[in-house]
């Protein structure tokens, strides 16, 4: 940081100089901590925008993953629909074999 003038005039211009000089030296040190400033949070917002991107792209692929899991759990449940129907099937059609045969049974004894 530049030292303030003292107010004393070494060039009889009422110091204009001194503080002149002291002002755009003050000058350049804001510019230059802002622009420290801007690049630190243009950086840190192009991190944020980094993670978000990565936070975003896992749950998309977790999205799949479960997208995916579904359409097995769903293929699966089908398999199973169609094997209780045949279970089904067989399972009442096996009462009413033995009932045909007890039927047979019974006219042919008559």
């Amino acid at each position: 940081m530049p030292e303030e003038p003292s107010g004393k005039s070494d060039c009889g211009s009422n110091g204009w100089d001194e503080w002149k000089r002291y002002v755009l030296g003050e000058l350049k040190r804001t510019s230059d901590y802002t622009k420290e400033t801007r690049d630190k949070i243009d950086a840190h917002y192009i991190l944020a925008q980094k993670e978000t991107l990565e936070k975003q792209k896992e749950s998309l692929d977790a999205y799949k993953s479960l997208s995916e899991e579904i359409s097995e759990i769903k293929a699966d449940i089908r398999g199973l629909q169609i094997k209780a129907g045949v279970w089904g099937l067989a399972g009442g059609a096996i009462p009413v074999g033995i009932a045909l045969l007890i039927y047979v049974f019974e006219v042919m004894a008559h």
